[in-house]
């Protein structure tokens, strides 16, 4: 039966696809951030607004879909091999390994811990192989797709829209005030958790706090690179650290750290032992006292909780359980892995390994790597951003086919395509455009097109 929220994302889709094509990637952005929604709902399961704006998105280019395939872009043939290697063992190494003991996808990691249940080829791989095509063909479109203001518009107001509702949600259960999020929270395939189940940390529209939180990595990863290397405004940094604080995830805090240290090491306020940036040294100089001041106040014992007292919780002790069994996978399938859409453990990488094998995971990676290199120049805060949201995925968060880790991808892959320009410019703004324009759209020039390259 269709939903409030389908209804939404379904006006919404036709109406780009009719009158605004080049909005599409934008409004699938949006989308992913709507993964405890379903657009559709088919008794016990749901259809995420992603996968019907993603439809909308392929339809749109359907005439030169096939076209893309010559297209040169860096990351294109890994990208065309992981989908390879994901389909092939989605369908072989359930047969091969067959009986072999797994975390079903179907069950959380804490049901997981006490009752596996044997492989076999099954409905779950299917979709999986069937969502990678899909995700990939996501992927390619995006990198020989005109590129437009619109798509960083989109990525800015979603954010805005899951940061307002974090704090909203996180002041509402401050003060004892139920927020009915049914509508955005309705998808039937997922446990969804709720505000005071899980002790009063905000989940937004994800299903728990974890996928709020690694999903706020993304903003965070680009802010403070921007905030560090381009001297950017500290907002939106703010707003991401503040919304990653509300949320407590113990992965996306611990990712939040890392990410910081290794913007700073690879972009350090010195170029010589002789040769200072003050400036940079400055802001580094600025987040070493606000972090200092965060360990001495009262919500350095929340922190705590969440990070350091986290191996003491039993949902510690069965996540780690899950990615050692998956380790364990890994070696008695010989590193082949079980197949897409087979195992389920808490992680990423271990993830890749149980599931497409060593070869898979290494292809992967290299993919991300490769496709994060069309960010360039002014659009390398994007790559950042990517490494910081799979850095996250790798404390938590194991669905390979995940929609917020494609369109991340999508956007690191549109940056190899020039710029669309409109054939007639617009006269005139009304008040509404000129708000949205200040608000969220970039004050930078449109840079020339430039020569793909391999």
């Amino acid at each position: 039966m269709p939903t409030l929220i389908g209804v939404v994302f379904f006006v919404g889709g036709l109406s780009c696809f009719l009158y605004r094509r080049e909005w599409l990637l934008g409004l699938l952005m949006l989308s992913a951030f709507f993964q405890a929604a379903s657009v559709v709902n088919l008794g016990s399961h749901g259809v995420q607004p992603y996968y019907l704006v993603a439809l909308f998105y392929l339809a749109s280019r359907a005439p030169s879909l096939l076209g893309t395939l010559s297209t040169r872009f860096p990351g294109k043939r890994l990208l065309i091999t992981f989908a390879i290697v994901g389909i092939v063992s989605a369908i072989l190494f359930p047969v091969l390994f067959a009986g072999t003991p797994v975390y079903s996808p179907a069950m959380s990691t804490d049901e997981g811990f006490f009752f596996r249940t044997p492989l076999q080829l099954g409905s779950a791989n299917f979709v999986q192989a069937a969502s990678l095509l899909l995700n990939v063909a996501v992927v390619l479109t995006a990198a020989t797709s005109q590129r437009t203001p619109a798509t960083l518009t989109f990525y800015k107001v979603s954010f805005a829209l899951l940061i307002g509702l974090v704090v909203t949600q996180f002041a509402a259960s401050f003060f004892g005030i139920d927020i009915p999020l049914g509508i955005l929270r309705n998808n039937p395939s997922y446990r969804i958790n709720s505000d005071e189940v899980i002790g009063g940390r905000v989940s937004g529209t994800y299903t728990e706090a974890a996928g709020a939180g690694i999903a706020l990595l993304l903003l965070y990863g680009g802010a403070f690179y921007e905030y560090l290397v381009n001297r950017e405004s500290v907002r939106w940094l703010l707003a991401a650290a503040l919304a990653i604080g509300l949320v407590r995830s113990s992965s996306s805090l611990a990712a939040t750290a890392l990410v910081t240290v290794f913007v700073i090491m690879f972009h350090p306020p010195f170029r010589s032992f002789a040769r200072l940036d003050w400036g940079r040294l400055g802001r580094i100089g600025m987040m070493v006292v606000v972090a200092g001041l965060l360990l001495i106040s009262p919500l350095s014992g929340a922190i705590a909780q969440y990070t350091t007292q986290k191996s003491d919780t039993l949902s510690y002790v069965f996540r780690v359980a899950s990615d050692q069994y998956a380790l364990e996978l890994t070696r008695r399938t010989y590193g082949l892995g079980v197949g897409l859409g087979s195992n389920r453990p808490s992680s990423i990488i271990t993830s890749l390994l149980s599931n497409v094998g060593v070869v898979g995971a290494i292809v992967f990676l290299l993919m991300a790597w490769r496709l994060s290199l069309n960010a360039r120049g002014e659009d390398s805060w994007i790559r950042w951003a990517l490494y910081a949201f799979i850095l996250g995925r790798m404390f938590g968060g194991p669905d390979i086919n995940e929609p917020q880790l494609w369109t991340s991808l999508a956007l690191a892959a549109s940056c190899a395509s020039p710029w669309f320009i409109p054939a007639v410019p617009v006269k005139k703004r009304s008040w509404l455009g000129w708000f949205v324009g200040r608000a969220f759209c970039t004050d930078r020039g449109i840079p020339l097109p430039r020569q793909n390259e391999e």
